[in-house]
């Protein structure tokens, strides 16, 4: 019997270690969380740096979003995140938005096909999702 909260497993797949939320699947999304390994980026960055606005080598980013993409099963092409500020802010976002869609911690699709992504340092990810529709929202600092 399944039930609303996540189940949260460890998994490898193409080199790098998620933990993914089977469950999710009923709602028809894919949950997945990356850790710092894996990656090529160089120190302070290391290793799996996915932020392209901290000062590591753009391509690192790059190859580093490609391996996260292909170990858990998205298109890279997909993929929707935004300038997280610690603020409020949500946004309603489709195929159609640049990769960094705006400014927000809440980013939230009923689009299929588009990939969400939130980036956390010291903060919490959190996913919400429900038929038809998955937010992820970067919390915690403030």
């Amino acid at each position: 019997m399944s039930s609303d909260r996540p189940s949260l497993t460890h998994v490898h797949r193409a080199g790098l270690r998620l933990l993914v939320d089977d469950e999710a699947g009923r709602y028809g999304v894919a949950v997945s969380f990356t850790d710092r390994e894996g990656g090529c980026s160089s120190q302070p960055y290391d290793s799996l740096n996915l932020a392209a606005t901290v000062g590591d080598d753009p391509r690192h980013v790059a190859r580093n979003r490609d391996a996260v993409a292909r170990s858990a099963g998205f298109d890279l092409e997909s993929l929707r995140l935004a300038r997280q500020v610690h603020g409020a802010d949500v946004l309603r976002i489709g195929r159609a938005h640049r990769v960094v869609a705006g400014e927000a911690d809440v980013l939230v699709t009923s689009e299929p096909g588009v990939t969400v992504g939130i980036l956390t340092a010291d903060c919490t990810p959190v996913v919400i999702a429900g038929p038809g529709v998955v937010a992820v929202a970067h919390a915690g600092w403030r």
